[in-house]
């Protein structure tokens, strides 16, 4: 009944997102349930970190399923990605990305919170992602560190120029 709204500013679109932290496979209808009520309101959830390892494949696909059917995009979060990256490498990230379509992933981060990444890299992992068919979601910063704002909006760029979406 109600569209969907988005608060702009001077033309510029603005986003609500969620973070899934905790809900278990068995939940789908719980998770049902909340989503005819908040869906209008969400845009984008956020999978953390490595939660995606604890559910059986085909939950987890149909969780995936369920969020779009809401029109909302699930992304993987850039934790499990630094994971993947610190433990096998560059190499290995076309698997992953391979991977995270084939179970219903069409976006996701790259961040460098607890693996350190060169602009290079960072340039490099968001065109390769971008080239395997996802969409990317530039995480710029630190969870740490109080971050400079020039680092910020040259992280932004980086990423932004290497073809994320956000």
């Amino acid at each position: 009944i109600f569209p969907r709204f988005r608060f702009t500013e001077d033309g510029v679109n603005s986003y609500f997102y969620g973070i899934e932290r905790s809900l278990t496979p068995t939940q789908l209808v719980l998770l049902h349930d909340a989503l005819e009520l908040s869906a209008p309101y969400i845009d984008l959830i956020k999978i953390k970190t490595g939660t995606v390892r604890l559910y059986p494949r085909d939950k987890f696909v149909q969780k995936l399923a369920m969020y779009e059917t809401f029109d909302i995009l699930p992304f993987l979060g850039g934790q499990f990605h630094e994971y993947v990256f610190a433990k096998m490498g560059d190499a290995t990230l076309p698997r992953f990305y391979d991977e995270a379509r084939a179970v219903g992933f069409r976006a996701i981060e790259i961040s460098d919170n607890t693996v350190p990444l060169t602009d290079a890299q960072r340039s490099g992992q968001i065109k390769m992602a971008v080239a395997s068919g996802l969409k990317v979601f530039g995480e710029v910063g630190s969870k740490e560190t109080m971050s400079n704002p020039g680092l910020l909006v040259k992280q932004a760029e980086i990423c932004l120029g290497a073809g994320a979406s956000l």
